[in-house]
């Protein structure tokens, strides 16, 4: 036989029968404190190796541990498995404090992930925090303990959404300082306006803008849209013509165009048509100055069209030997009459008697 081997065969029975064996393994082993008061200090990022539960402990043993973080972030505790035996069933619980006063965050038992026995991932403040390891059910034995901490770049967060029919901005995961101040607007679309504003679920209004003070934690900001009502086009227009539809007041259809059309009267020109106060019109267009067709584009607001007309003979007497007739309804020209003869100067599509002075 090989004498090493031999040799080692014979050192374990020896230690096996003598009970030096436990003595020699728990040289390997800590057993940490068991309460809070005198829990093990550790810091975040750390693995405590070889963490021991006694099993001939009277009450049962349990190992606490003291871990300080510096910011705000995730804090992940977890005991996996060792090489030399296995727990199988730790438990983890931690809390925000030791003693009275203090409350728990978090427990687990059993963790999802293979050769974890507990896993506890919390996002919490800058402070201390207590870890109390236990059996979970009557596994005794040695376990690894890892400690892990990611700080958050931001202190806290404002989630912030809007539905349809409009926007908020900043959106998304918004990064807030802690003790700062975050303002949000809110843009209703075309044709939508703002219904309602809540804040951790609770409404603060139909608002355009909203500003967080004082931020001491994470927030929620959602906007909801409604579509608007009709808009209004108000029609004027003397009595030399018309405007159709209209005139008073004309709904609209909020994003639809809305067209018109402005008519001279018998005897009348359009002298000018104005939307919103400024002329739009256009005399060499194909009505000329009796009838003229204006749209507005896509209405979104209110609107106004005025109309306004002429005498159509106002301008048309320039001859001396000739004195004005009444137009021909329907036409753009006047006829004129010579002075001295009674002949009819013809203008327009009408035919007038000269004595009668009118349409034949």
């Amino acid at each position: 036989m090989n004498i090493k081997k031999f040799t080692l065969i014979g050192l374990l029975t020896i230690f096996c029968l003598t009970g030096l064996f436990l003595t020699a393994a728990r040289a390997e082993w800590s057993d940490y404190g068991d309460n809070c008061g005198d829990a093990e200090v550790t810091g975040p990022n750390s693995i405590i190796i070889y963490g021991y539960i006694d099993p001939w402990s009277s009450p049962s043993d349990e190992d606490w541990f003291k871990i300080t973080v510096d910011d705000p972030g995730t804090l992940t505790i977890y005991t996996t498995d060792t090489n030399w035996d296995t727990i199988g069933d730790t438990m983890g619980t931690l809390y925000d404090g030791c003693g009275g006063g203090s409350s728990l965050i978090a427990e687990n038992d059993d963790a999802a992930t293979a050769n974890e026995n507990f896993r506890i991932s919390e996002s919490v403040g800058e402070g201390t925090y207590y870890l109390r390891v236990a059996s979970g059910g009557n596994n005794y034995g040695t376990y690894h303990l890892h400690v892990e901490f990611t700080a958050r770049t931001t202190d806290w967060t404002i989630t912030a959404s809007a539905g349809t029919g409009g926007s908020i901005s900043p959106s998304g995961a918004v990064g807030a300082a802690d003790g700062g101040v975050q303002t949000f607007t809110i843009t209703p679309d075309a044709c939508y306006e703002v219904a309602d504003v809540l804040v951790q679920g609770s409404s603060v209004g139909a608002q355009t803008s909203y500003t967080f003070t004082n931020i001491t934690g994470d927030q929620t900001i959602a906007a909801s849209f409604d579509p608007t009502s009709d808009s209004t086009i108000t029609v004027t227009a003397d009595s030399g013509g018309s405007v159709s539809p209209g005139p008073g007041p004309v709904p609209a259809t909020c994003g639809a165009d809305k067209a018109f059309t402005i008519a001279a009267g018998a005897g009348y020109l359009i002298l000018d048509v104005k939307a919103n106060g400024v002329s739009v019109f256009d005399p060499a267009g194909p009505g000329g100055d009796l009838w003229f067709n204006y749209t507005f584009p896509s209405v979104t607001a209110d609107q106004t069209l005025d109309a306004t007309f002429k005498l159509a003979g106002s301008q048309r007497c320039l001859h001396r030997h000739f004195r004005c007739a009444p137009g021909y309804p329907g036409t753009r020209r006047t006829g004129q009459h010579h002075v001295r003869t009674g002949r009819l100067r013809q203008h327009g599509l009408g035919i007038y008697n000269r004595r009668k002075r009118r349409p034949v």
